[in-house]
């Protein structure tokens, strides 16, 4: 078993492999005396489609040989004493069926005496077939699959006389228990028979032609026949209708090629009327696979069908009516599967038919309230109780809106739970009208809260004045004590303004709220209005002993303003700054020109704001915390006057703070106004330059005390005044004094200002005459009022003197 062995071209071991059979799939043992030959051996048969098995020696071969082995393939070299017993032992005790092939390689020539003994001791042990050297690859190959397929025929002996051992058992163990069934055969027929007979279907029989050769007593009955008027008959024979006979005898024969079977209905007009009947027809095999005949089971379903109907019907008007419902309606099992979904899930939610059954609805509610909404169903699933719930659903264009799911539990007939039916509907509008009805009614009781406590500081307010006022006029009506007469005076004087302010403020954000408030604008240096500012919150910063300091370039800070605002604005929030600052503080002010706008930073180190009540600063009543022993005073509305001034004026205002205790930062921001020529400045100046009395000055008021202390102020600065008390007598001094100024209250009685100045202005002694309302009604409405009546000028009490002095200035210079 060497490369010698291998003679034949490779042309003719390709045609060779042709002829291998599938007997290669059992193992060739092979045993050569040298590696490599076993090896190249063993290559060649793999190539050929062979099973070879290299043994390393004759006992490896020897354990291998068993009834599975398909043939040994033996060099000569490798019989030597050691192996030959081993290989004459597995030959002598194979089974009886077993014949094991063995194909030995020789040398050619008849060899010596001892080989020929040794090659005679196996051929009379074993199946043996020699092969000399050299010889040809398709001998080789040629000589195996002879080989294999002898040892297959005996693998198949086996096989056939084990399976012939066991079916011999079986018949032994049967032929007892045959003899007992038969026994009962004829029995189990009969109550077969009278099974079929019983049964409600019809059951019956035909050979391959179609005609019936079984049938129960159902289908005779029906047709109004016997069972043997039917036997050997086609449907044509027993006069079926003949486009049904046609159908029924087509279908069987389709049965019988097609080998499967089918399933149909038809309506039928027989003994019992017209019905409906479902029928199959099924293959009747033979032994051998093929169709020996055609089973039939035809069942009434007329009344199934009836309750089919009415079930369709049913839900078709169910169908229709949850489609029509303006509500969502789904249903769902136990488990929150969802079986059904109205046609207005889809629309509304855009989801395909697919997506929203199971449990792909929920897909469609908000994301951070999806699992809130299935805890709240598993919830309610456990309890098997109605539940009611709101949560966010996705619209189709992807708006999410609010909706409300009801559920309400199903039960079956014997009280098993089903799961819900249930409806979902669109409350979005009503959310949100119910949201921005509880932020407004949230709004409204804090307004409400900060009216309460407005009203009650405005009580405090007015108190802590008029307390002074009545000390300090209890101090001056003790004439013995003079040396009080003067801090009396100044107290009346100080409060006096301090209630006046209080009552402008009031005026002034009713105004301002209604957006009835006028400006007077005029180009002007916001320095001066800074500075009067200053003054004004002097006497409060030096009670408080504060230090403010105050940076205000002149002639760079020009606004388009109205003066007397303006220092409204400032003088505000120097207060505000002073109130609420401990005392010895300090208090900046910075006024500069930032690109197109005058920006003023009031600073201070106070008491602060914390950051989340900034947003409300400016809202009216609004106040920083306070407390009974709270001594600032103010009403809280300064800020809102100061913002609605500012927007007023085009302009803003920003509150600014590191948090409590860190003092805070208010900062004004106004257009700022092209710088004047000289020109205007110095008319300006002139125009405010003071333009002396001597006037006669009729003054009327029904307040004694109020025009009397007034008509003191004028003598006192050289004017000529006469006193009235109404309006008769206004007109009365009037005629006969010809005033050149008339200072008149409206709220007069009997005839009202407004009437005493028509007729004023009417009579020729006050021609060109001053006429200047004070009175208590400040409203744009009053002021109005009193311009169509003839007024030139409108105070509102208490009027500062300065003002009234600065008006019958103007009204000499005007004379002259």
């Amino acid at each position: 078993m060497n490369a010698g062995c291998y003679a034949a071209p490779q042309q003719s071991l390709n045609r060779d492999r042709a002829e291998i059979s599938a007997a290669g799939s059992l193992p060739i043992l092979i045993l050569a005396p040298l590696r490599n030959d076993a090896r190249f051996t063993a290559d060649f048969l793999t190539e050929a489609n062979l099973l070879p098995v290299i043994c390393s020696d004759a006992r490896q071969l020897c354990a291998q040989a068993g009834p599975t082995c398909g043939a040994i393939l033996l060099a000569e070299e490798a019989l030597d004493k050691e192996s030959i017993p081993l290989l004459n032992e597995v030959l002598l005790t194979q089974p009886k069926w077993s014949d094991l092939p063995v194909a030995i390689i020789t040398s050619s020539g008849e060899g010596t005496l001892d080989r020929r003994d040794r090659l005679a001791a196996f051929g009379r042990r074993a199946n043996v077939v020699l092969i000399e050297r050299p010889f040809q690859s398709a001998t080789l190959v040629s000589t195996l699959q002879v080989a294999l397929r002898s040892r297959q025929r005996q693998l198949q002996v086996r096989e056939l006389l084990k399976q012939t051992q066991a079916d011999a058992a079986v018949l032994r163990s049967s032929e007892e228990r045959y003899r007992r069934l038969a026994a009962q055969s004829a029995r189990q027929a009969r109550i077969y028979e009278a099974t079929l007979a019983s049964t409600v279907d019809l059951l019956y029989v035909f050979d391959l032609d179609g005609r019936f050769i079984y049938t129960n007593s159902r289908l005779p009955a029906i047709l109004g026949k016997t069972a043997e008027e039917l036997l050997g008959k086609d449907f044509h024979q027993l006069d079926y209708p003949p486009e049904l006979a046609k159908k029924l005898s087509r279908q069987i024969q389709e049965v019988i090629q097609t080998k499967k079977p089918l399933r149909d209905e038809t309506p039928f007009t027989g003994a019992a009327g017209e019905h409906i009947y479902e029928y199959i027809l099924a293959p009747v095999f033979a032994g051998d696979e093929s169709v020996e005949a055609v089973a039939g089971v035809t069942r009434d379903i007329t009344t199934r069908r009836s309750e089919e109907e009415v079930v369709r019907a049913s839900r078709d008007q169910f169908q229709e009516m949850a489609d029509s419902a303006p509500a969502m309606l789904w249903i769902t099992e136990p488990n929150g599967y969802c079986t059904f979904l109205s046609r207005s899930w889809y629309m509304f939610t855009g989801q395909t038919l697919a997506e929203g059954h199971g449990l792909g609805w929920t897909n469609a509610i908000h994301p951070d309230e999806k699992e809130a909404a299935g805890q709240e169903f598993i919830k309610a699933s456990e309890r098997r109780e109605f539940y009611l719930m709101d949560f966010r659903l996705r619209r189709a264009d992807g708006e999410y809106r609010w909706v409300v799911d009801a559920g309400q539990p199903r039960f079956g007939a014997d009280g098993e739970f089903l799961g819900y039916i249930g409806s979902v509907i669109d409350i979005h509008e009503r959310k949100t009208a119910e949201a921005a009805l509880e932020e407004r009614a949230t709004a409204l009781r804090d307004a409400d809260r900060r009216k309460d406590e407005f009203l009650a500081m405005l009580a405090h307010e007015l108190r802590n004045p008029l307390s002074s006022v009545a000390n300090a006029i209890s101090l001056m009506k003790d004439r013995e004590n003079t040396d009080d007469h003067s801090w009396a005076t100044d107290v009346i004087d100080r409060q006096t303004r301090q209630l006046a302010r209080l009552v402008d403020d009031l005026l002034d954000v009713s105004r301002i709220t209604r957006g009835k408030i006028e400006l007077r604008r005029e180009l002007l240096d916001a320095a001066s209005c800074l500075e009067s500012a200053c003054e004004a919150v002097a006497p409060l910063i030096a009670e408080r002993h504060h230090t403010l300091e105050a940076s205000i370039p002149h002639g760079e800070l020009w606004l388009d303003a109205d003066p007397t605002r303006l220092e409204q604005i400032f003088v505000n929030l120097l207060a505000n700054a002073a109130k609420y600052t401990r005392p010895h503080g300090m208090i900046w002010l910075e006024a500069q020109r930032e690109g197109g706008e005058i920006v003023v930073n009031i600073r201070d180190n106070g008491d602060g704001i914390a950051p989340e009540k900034i947003p409300a600063m400016f809202e009216l009543f609004s106040q920083g915390e306070r407390s009974v022993a709270r001594s600032e005073g103010g009403l809280g509305i300064g800020l809102t006057v100061v913002r609605g001034l500012c927007v007023l004026h085009d302009g803003t205002v920003s509150a600014h703070s590191a948090g409590r205790g860190a003092g805070s930062t208010f900062t004004v921001r106004l257009p700022a106004a092209s710088q004047p020529g000289r020109a205007q400045i110095d008319h300006g100046e002139q125009s405010r330059e003071p333009k002396g009395a001597g006037l006669r000055v009729l003054v009327v008021d029904d307040n004694v005390d109020a025009a009397a202390g007034l008509a003191r102020l004028l003598a006192r600065r050289g004017y000529a005044v006469e006193l009235a008390h109404d309006g008769q007598a206004a007109l009365k001094a009037a005629h006969a004094y010809s005033p050149t100024a008339v200072l008149l209250d409206i709220g007069l009685p009997g005839m009202d200002g407004y009437e005493v100045a028509r007729h004023l202005r009417a009579d020729p002694c006050c021609y060109g005459a001053l006429i200047v309302a004070l009175t208590g009604y400040g409203q744009d409405e009053d002021r109005r009022l009193s311009q169509e009546a003839g007024f030139d000028h409108h105070l509102v009490k208490p009027v500062d003197f300065a003002t009234v002095q600065a008006l019958l200035a103007d009204c000499a210079v005007r004379i002259k």
